[in-house]
């Protein structure tokens, strides 16, 4: 099943990872290590775990985008974007989210332009030529992450040579809080 592109604004996408492995790939040269975190060895691959039902099926809902110049619209959008992501066992820290959140929008000069990497079509796998990267990689991957769940960074784990995973316990597709 291809990946399945979200069809409303979401704070998760696939192109972080995917950009952090093609540097890995082709620019190892330029880099002493590759940190993934919260990404997927190849989305929509069948032997890999599908986004959560919930998840998809909230992404399913044609939730228009928040009026990208009304700061308290955007702001609520962010957090509650944040929580459908967020993982179940850990308390969602909706002030620190929140707080974030209006950090973001006060030092940013256009938000919906942070929404563009939704516009991008998925471009080849390159799962396999995981292989190659023979970089220090360090993967952390939340055990209760609803968009990837914690199977795609085992696999990615598995297929460098070099990884490391580190689960983050409880954790969903963000960065947890410290403790």
């Amino acid at each position: 099943m291809p990946w399945e592109q979200p069809k409303r604004t979401s704070s998760g996408s696939p192109w972080g990872g995917a950009i952090a492995q093609q540097l890995a790939l082709d620019h190892a040269d330029r880099l002493t290590s590759v940190t993934f975190m919260s990404t997927t060895a190849g989305p929509g691959d069948a032997d890999l775990p599908p986004m959560s039902p919930e998840l998809k099926a909230s992404f399913a809902e044609a939730a228009a985008p928040p009026d990208w110049t009304d700061r308290s619209a955007v702001i609520e959008s962010v957090v509650r974007d944040q929580q459908l992501v967020a993982g179940q066992s850990l308390p969602f820290d909706e002030p620190a989210a929140r707080a974030l959140a209006v950090q973001v929008f006060d030092r940013t000069k256009n938000m919906a332009a942070g929404q563009n990497h939704w516009m991008l079509e998925g471009g080849a796998s390159q799962r396999h030529r995981l292989a190659e990267i023979s970089l220090p990689t360090l993967v952390m991957h939340g055990t209760e992450d609803p968009l990837f769940p914690y199977g795609h960074g085992v696999a990615l784990a598995r297929e460098i040579r070099a990884a490391r995973l580190v689960p983050l316990e409880g954790a969903g597709h963000e960065l947890p809080r410290p403790c």
